[in-house]
C-alpha cells in the first residue's frame, strides 16, 4: 500500500485536462498518469441532465450520485475518509474511485438518447458519435518507452529494493547552438578530450524501485583515482531533493545527474563508487557482489 494515500488524492483540474501521460502514479499535482474523465463524457452527461430535467424517471439520480460521490472521494475534501482502514485496504490509491465515476458518467451520457427520440436520428446521432470519436482519438496514440530497456541491471541495492538500470558519463557540449538549431547540452565523455584538473563531468543514472523504499536514502558518488584515493564526491538526495526515495513507486524510472569538478593537481579519475545510505544511521544499502555497498563504475 502507498505510504500515505492522501498523497495520491487528485486536484479538480486533473479530472478535466488531458495533459498527463501514461507513467506511474506519484504524489503531487504532476502525476505521471492520466486521470481525465474527459470533456466529452462530462458534456454529454450535462446534455442528458438538461434533457431529463429531473423527470418522473428517478433512475438517473442513482448514476449522478455514483459519479459525484466517486469523484469527491478521490479529491482532498473527503481525503480524511482514507484514514478508515477498510477503505484504505480495499483500494490501493484514491484515484481508483474514478472507475466508478466513469461508469456513472457513461450511463448518464446515454440518457439523452433514451429520453429524446430526436437525438437518435440523423444528423444529431452522427454529431454525438463524432464528438465521442474525436474525444477518444488522442488516447489511441501508442505510447512508447524512449530509452532502450537494459537486459539486466548494473547493480542491485538492498534486498532487491532498488536497482541501477544504466549509467553514462558525459561532459558539457562545447558546440554553440542557436534558437533555430539547438544542440544537446551534453555529449558522451568518450567523444570529448581527456579530463584535466578543473574540468567538470557528469554521471547520468537511471534508478528503478522494485519495492517501495523503506526510507529517504541519500546518494553518495565518490570519484577515485587509479590508486583508490577519493578525488571528489557528492552526497545528495535524488534530483536535489525533488524525488526522495520514499516517493519512488515500483517500476518507476528515476533519472538523476551528478556533477563532479576535478580539483587542481588531481589525478585522472578512474572510477566512481555509487551507493545509497541512510542519512541518520549512515548505514549503506548492501549491493549484490560488493561488500562495501557500492556499484563500481569505470570512468570512460
Amino acid at each position: 500500500l502507498p505510504a500515505a494515500p492522501a498523497d495520491h488524492l487528485l486536484y479538480p483540474a486533473q479530472l478535466l485536462l488531458p495533459f498527463w501521460g501514461y507513467g506511474v502514479s506519484r504524489p503531487g499535482w504532476d502525476d505521471g498518469m492520466s486521470f481525465s474523465l474527459g470533456f466529452a463524457a462530462l458534456g454529454l452527461a450535462t446534455l442528458s441532465v438538461a434533457v431529463w430535467r429531473g423527470g418522473p424517471d428517478r433512475r438517473p439520480w442513482f448514476f449522478i450520485g455514483v459519479a459525484a460521490a466517486a469523484a469527491l472521494l478521490a479529491m482532498p475534501p473527503l481525503g480524511y475518509l482514507w484514514q478508515i482502514p477498510l477503505l484504505a485496504r480495499t483500494l490501493r490509491y484514491p484515484w481508483q474511485m474514478l472507475g466508478f465515476a466513469a461508469l456513472g458518467l457513461s450511463v448518464l451520457a446515454g440518457v439523452s438518447l433514451w429520453q429524446k427520440e430526436e437525438l437518435r436520428r440523423l444528423p444529431a446521432f452522427a454529431a454525438l458519435l463524432t464528438i465521442v470519436l474525436l474525444a477518444m482519438y488522442p488516447n489511441l496514440e501508442p505510447q512508447f518507452v524512449a530509452d532502450p530497456l537494459p537486459a539486466e541491471p548494473e547493480a542491485i541495492y538492498g534486498d532487491n529494493q532498488i536497482v541501477l538500470l544504466a549509467h553514462a558519463f558525459e561532459v558539457d557540449n562545447p558546440a554553440e547552438g542557436t534558437d533555430l538549431h539547438p544542440v544537446e547540452p551534453y555529449i558522451p565523455l568518450a567523444d570529448s578530450a581527456p579530463l584535466s584538473p578543473g574540468d567538470t563531468f557528469y554521471l547520468q543514472v537511471w534508478w528503478q524501485a522494485i519495492e517501495p523504499p523503506a526510507a529517504d536514502y541519500k546518494v553518495f558518488a565518490h570519484v577515485v583515482d587509479a590508486a583508490g584515493q577519493v578525488i571528489t564526491q557528492v552526497d545528495v538526495q535524488p534530483q536535489n531533493g525533488q524525488r526522495p526515495t520514499s516517493t519512488w513507486l515500483p517500476g518507476e524510472w528515476i533519472a538523476d545527474r551528478y556533477a563532479f569538478t576535478l580539483p587542481p593537481d588531481s589525478s585522472p579519475p578512474a572510477q566512481v563508487w555509487l551507493g545509497l545510505y541512510h542519512p541518520d544511521t549512515l548505514a549503506r544499502l548492501p549491493v549484490a557482489g560488493d561488500p562495501e555497498g557500492r556499484a563500481v563504475l569505470d570512468v570512460r
